[in-house]
């Protein structure tokens, strides 16, 4: 991708976005610029992390992080008061009302389960809803959209895991330095555990089990099977060759060059009857 000037980079990214609803569809730097600029646009400090990602119906998105609603109150001048509380077959709902330095009114609630719970995992819920609700007020009263941390454990299917290299959420973060945090990835996948045992299979193989070497291929699909073991992505080339790869940071860059219509140069070695990828290189024009 050609490095364009920070403004254009900006519209284009705002365009695609705002479009297709999918972040995924943008290239790693453009995914940087946009946080930045959402940051920029509510006057958060993405140094502090206040967004995280989010894959939900096979779109990537932005969630809130607690960080986001405290910095929103504190800087839009909003007072929160817990108008009531109540427990209505086995669920707690606190009702939190927000209210700005202009008087806007705002309530939202916040619902948690307490079903059979006791001491303190009951103490705990009864905290959580009253969180629940302060946070989604505050994103309600700031006419904001994003789903709130709070409530990012209650979606099915939902599992925490380290971000792909293409997801550095700083511009100007090394990409050099090891990853240290987290985000929450929201996606319905059938477990596959037939599929996982078969992928790559197809691949035409080197003879022995350990033989190794370097190919540049064009990306054709990349697929995700999920079993009890983890998660194994097949890349199929242009060519019609097959690779497993179970590193996400190195799925994060092949599926950049996937978007951008680049080829990749891969390293490779045979285990068992896969050709599993090593390494991902890109290739000079």
């Amino acid at each position: 991708m050609t490095l364009m000037k920070t403004d254009s980079v900006n519209a284009t990214t705002i365009e695609q976005v705002l479009i297709s609803g999918d972040l995924n569809r943008l290239t790693a730097e453009q995914r940087n610029i946009y946080y930045k600029s959402v940051c920029d646009s509510l006057g958060l400090n993405p140094l502090t992390r206040p967004f995280d990602y989010i894959v939900l119906n096979s779109k990537l998105t932005l969630y809130a992080r607690k960080d986001c609603t405290d910095q929103l109150r504190s800087l839009r001048g909003i007072s929160i008061r817990i108008v009531s509380r109540e427990t209505v077959e086995g669920v707690t709902i606190v009702t939190a009302q927000a209210t700005d330095k202009s008087g806007r009114i705002d309530e939202s609630t916040g619902a948690v389960s307490v079903a059979n719970l006791r001491g303190e995992a009951l103490a705990n819920a009864v905290m959580k809803a009253e969180t629940k609700a302060k946070r989604r007020v505050t994103l309600s009263i700031c006419g904001l959209g994003f789903t709130d941390e709070s409530e990012v454990e209650s979606i099915p299917n939902a599992r925490v895991g380290e971000p792909r290299a293409a997801d550095r959420i700083l511009a100007h973060q090394d990409p050099a330095m090891p990853m240290s945090y987290k985000h929450a990835v929201i996606e319905t996948v059938q477990p596959q555990p037939a599929a996982v045992a078969k992928a790559i299979e197809a691949a035409p193989a080197p003879q022995a089990d350990g033989d190794s070497g370097f190919m540049v291929i064009d990306i054709a699909e990349i697929e995700e099977h999920r079993g009890k073991a983890g998660a194994v992505w097949k890349i199929v080339a242009a060519s019609g060759d097959v690779f497993a790869c179970p590193d996400d940071i190195l799925v994060g860059d092949i599926s950049d060059a996937k978007h951008d219509g680049r080829p990749v140069k891969v390293e490779w070695q045979k285990r068992g009857t896969k050709r599993v990828i090593l390494s991902v290189q890109g290739v000079s024009e």
